[in-house]
């Protein structure tokens, strides 16, 4: 058995001259913008540094619904292959795709599992044997520039794993002595829509 590699608005509120009455209409308008301000985090909170995601793009697989644990066969325990997805919602004018596998819970700091620039805005999903002709597979985590499946450390819970595809007008400068991380921070940064698929894995 492999070991793991990772390790309100502050709006003035006019005095109500029937406070009882008035009262619950304030806080159910405090309890909306908690709400949705916590769904927001709920969604997004996942990601490096609580950074603003670009919506827009909605991420599915076959293999797996959203929070549901990643099969086996696509984890270091099994086939070690990437799982089928597929998107849509890709904005017009998009000059390529990227998708990006990360888990945010490794012990030493977010771990990119996969990182595929190059694929063609006209792609709507990949069908799990890997990139598409043309796409461009970069090093993650591991140094490698291959897919590596949820690995985490025996014993250390589920592992939130990430599986994000970014729509992208022109590709960042990615130079060569950019941390994984530091890349997928580019491709966020630059993307113009964006969406993500939650999946667990534990050992």
């Amino acid at each position: 058995m492999p070991a793991g590699h990772h390790g309100l608005t502050s709006a003035a509120v006019d005095v109500p001259r029937t406070r009882v009455r008035r009262r619950p209409l304030v806080a159910l308008g405090v309890a909306l913008l908690v709400l949705a301000a916590c769904s927001k985090s709920t969604d997004y909170g996942v990601l490096a540094d609580g950074e603003e995601v670009p919506e827009g793009i909605t991420v599915t697989s076959t293999a797996f619904d959203a929070g549901d644990e990643v099969p086996e066969r696509y984890s270091c325990e099994g086939e070690n292959v990437p799982p089928p997805l597929s998107w849509k919602g890709v904005p017009a004018g998009t000059g390529e795709l990227a998708v990006v596998i990360e888990d945010p819970d490794a012990p030493s700091g977010t771990f990119v599992h996969w990182l595929v620039v190059g694929i063609d805005p006209a792609a709507t999903g990949l069908s799990g044997a890997g990139p598409p002709a043309g796409a461009e597979v970069l090093a993650g985590s591991s140094d490698n520039p291959t897919y590596i499946g949820p690995c985490p450390p025996n014993d250390d819970g589920d592992h939130r794993y990430v599986f994000e595809v970014y729509a992208l007008k022109e590709r960042p400068a990615l130079d060569a002595v950019t941390t994984p991380v530091d890349k997928v921070r580019a491709i966020r940064k630059a993307a113009v829509a964006g969406g993500f698929l939650l999946g667990t894995f534990s050992r």
